[in-house]
C-alpha cells in the first residue's frame, strides 16, 4: 500500500462538550499528509467512536482511499457515553428529540467549527 493512504491517528482525551454537559474521547484520522497539505479535506463524524480498532476504521480508511473509491477523508470518531441518553432512545428522550444530533452538534460546535482546512459535511 502506498504511503500517502495511511491514516494517522490523534487521541483527544477530556475533550468537554457543553452541549452533553459532559467530558469526552474523540479519535480523529488524518490523512497522511494533511500537515504538510494546504488541501480541504471533507469530513466524517462518527458515533461510537470507541469501536474504531474493532470495526477495522482505519484499515477500511486507508484501503477505500488507496483504491480510489473514496477521497482521503477526516474522520473523528466519538466516544459514546451514555448511548441511551444522547441517542435519545431513553424514556426521557424520544427519537425527534435529537440525542444523535445533539451528539455531532457538540463536537462540530465544542471543537470542529474553528478549524480550518475542513469542509463542514454536517447541516
Amino acid at each position: 500500500m502506498s504511503p500517502t493512504h495511511h491514516y494517522h491517528l490523534e487521541k483527544l482525551t477530556d475533550i468537554h462538550s457543553k452541549l452533553l454537559e459532559r467530558d469526552t474521547i474523540v479519535d480523529i484520522f488524518l490523512p497522511f499528509q494533511y500537515k504538510k497539505s494546504e488541501k480541504t479535506y471533507p469530513l466524517l463524524l462518527l458515533n461510537d467512536g470507541q469501536d474504531g480498532t474493532a470495526i477495522g476504521l482505519q484499515a477500511t480508511l486507508e484501503k477505500l482511499t488507496h483504491s480510489k473509491e473514496i477521497e482521503d477523508v477526516i474522520v473523528v470518531a466519538i466516544h459514546a457515553g451514555d448511548r441511551m441518553q444522547e441517542y435519545g432512545v431513553a424514556k426521557s428522550l424520544t427519537l425527534r428529540s435529537g440525542g444523535a444530533r445533539k451528539k455531532l452538534q457538540s463536537v462540530y460546535h465544542d471543537r470542529i467549527g474553528s478549524v480550518p482546512r475542513i469542509s463542514i459535511l454536517y447541516n
